[in-house]
């Protein structure tokens, strides 16, 4: 299996990662975007030659990222593809859980769990009417989570990607929507898959809510009807009110970045 991960000043986590795929029947290669350039502390986790590194030349995002190392991926050949948080890593039988359904799905996502192992993903679901999105166990989900998503390169006749508008937040849910509509199935299994969320993100829980805010108007514009994305527009300018100051702005940050984004706002100056 070929594994694909973006690195964010999280060596220690693919570390982590990496070595429970080597705990793991089959020969597997983990394919590293290096977003942080930090490609000697990357090389020093070993890999005999199945970790690969990519330079992304700067820090592209989560979809962008993962983009490069699609491409570079489709080149190499058309077998499957596991996306993986580097804050994420592999139990036992994950693989073959994966390995029994490929084939049956175009994108297939895992269900996660932390490190106790109590459920923290078991599916996505969308209210269109509403623009409502949100993580619901689902044997039909809408949406699979991009810490864990499997595509099976076999079934595109062109390398999928992500949108790169999105820097971090609600990509994997608007591939998810993209693809599914133009026909390609997704489907959800049950696996192994542990994941500490937020460790990198979290460090920075204003900047968080601002990429949040801003990448979920973002998502509602490009999917969902526009009575939804208004409603919600008015729901977030409303919601500041009452809020400490920090979250307050970061919200209004991330709403000032879906208008400039739109073209209904004027650029920020700080």
């Amino acid at each position: 299996m070929r594994f694909l991960t973006v690195n964010y000043q999280s060596v220690p986590e693919i570390g982590r990662l990496w070595a429970s795929l080597a705990q793991i029947p089959g020969t597997h290669e983990l394919w590293v975007v290096d977003n942080a350039q930090e490609r000697a502390a990357l090389q020093a986790l070993g890999g005999e030659g199945r970790l690969h590194i990519l330079d992304a030349g700067g820090n592209l995002g989560f979809g962008r990222a993962c983009n490069l190392g699609l491409q570079r991926l489709w080149a190499e050949g058309r077998s499957p593809v596991w996306l993986i948080n580097p804050d994420a890593w592999l139990g036992s039988g994950a693989v073959a859980a994966v390995e029994s359904v490929v084939g049956n799905a175009a994108i297939v996502g895992t269900t996660l769990q932390d490190e106790q192992g109590c459920p923290i993903f078991a599916g996505g679901r969308y209210a269109p009417h509403t623009g409502r999105i949100w993580e619901e166990p689902s044997d039909r989900p809408q949406w699979v989570s991009g810490a864990s998503l499997i595509l099976d390169l076999a079934q595109f006749p062109e390398c999928p990607t992500f949108d790169e508008d999105f820097f971090l937040y609600y990509e994997d849910f608007e591939l998810c929507q993209r693809y599914q509509r133009l026909g390609y199935p997704l489907t959800l299994v049950p696996a192994a898959v542990y994941h500490a969320p937020a460790t990198v993100t979290g460090r920075t829980p204003v900047a968080k809510i601002r990429w949040q805010t801003g990448s979920y108007l973002m998502a509602l514009h490009k999917v969902g009807p526009p009575w939804a994305l208004l409603y919600r527009l008015g729901r977030i300018g409303l919601s500041g009110y009452g809020k400490p100051p920090a979250i307050a702005q970061a919200q209004s940050a991330g709403l000032q970045d879906y208008l400039n984004w739109a073209g209904w706002g004027h650029p920020r100056t700080a």
